[in-house]
């Protein structure tokens, strides 16, 4: 996983993506499904990384009260963005609806509250 993500750090997506994959296959955990989502996304795999999105945020027990919750939370965001990019509104506003609910007292100053503000104007 170190491996991959120093891949991803170095500018180089597709190699990370491969790293991922082994450290995804091998351990499963909610950070190593966490990074290999971002690596697709940053690769420009949007179908790879919509389904890597979409099973992470289903994992919420593992996810919650530790390291992960971040991008977990965080992942609800960039699946209805990526949603949203692919011109499917309904499932991107499904999708920022949860984390609106998730996140409905969350201080307005931080950057994933003004996130879902401008993914909410844009749908």
């Amino acid at each position: 996983m170190l491996e991959g993500e120093l891949a991803l750090a170095s500018g180089n997506p597709r190699r990370a993506v491969e790293l991922l994959l082994l450290a995804d296959r091998e351990a499963g955990t909610v950070e190593t499904l966490a990074t290999l989502a971002f690596a697709y996304d940053r690769s420009g795999n949007r179908t790879r990384a919509i389904e890597s999105y979409e099973k992470l945020i289903s994992k919420v027990r593992p996810a919650l009260g530790w390291e992960p919750q971040q991008s977990w939370i965080a992942a609800h965001a960039r699946l209805a963005e990526l949603y949203l990019s692919a011109g499917d509104r309904e499932r991107a506003s499904v999708t920022l609806a949860r984390l609106e609910r998730m996140w409905m007292n969350a201080d307005p100053k931080l950057p994933l509250t003004r996130e879902l503000i401008q993914l909410r104007k844009r749908l």
